[in-house]
């Protein structure tokens, strides 16, 4: 993580919900919506 994408995060009060993007990015998966897999800075954008 960057310190700009940390500062976002922050400033955003993203905090616990980042942990709910893990289970909607599989059950995306599961459902074939994503059928490629994302690159390592998907989360720094």
């Amino acid at each position: 993580m960057t310190e700009a994408s940390k500062a976002r995060w922050a400033k955003g009060k993203v905090g616990e919900a980042y942990w709910n993007i893990i289970p909607g990015l599989l059950n995306l998966k599961q459902r074939g919506i994503l059928t490629t897999p994302l690159t390592l800075g998907f989360f720094d954008t």
